[in-house]
């Protein structure tokens, strides 16, 4: 399956639904959201989202979920 395929039968079923289309980029940042939310470490996500920055920083959503995670870990790493 390729990322173009994905997207194109995501965006068909969404369309036919009424709603309008996405980019591949939405899944990204739900992504890197869900990770950082179950802790996994920043520089992991970022690796696994293939940014070569902590530019994604900027999307993170319901940082109040993620950042206890980091939080509570900051002094045993």
């Amino acid at each position: 399956m390729t990322r173009s395929w994905f997207m194109d039968r995501c965006n068909e079923i969404w369309n036919a639904a009424g709603y309008p289309e996405l980019t591949g980029h939405s899944f990204r940042i739900g992504g890197a959201t869900e990770l950082l939310s179950r802790g996994v470490q920043p520089d992991i996500v970022a690796t696994q989202g293939r940014w070569r920055s902590h530019a994604f920083l900027a999307y993170w959503r319901n940082v109040h979920r993620i950042l206890p995670n980091f939080i509570s870990s900051a002094g045993t790493g």
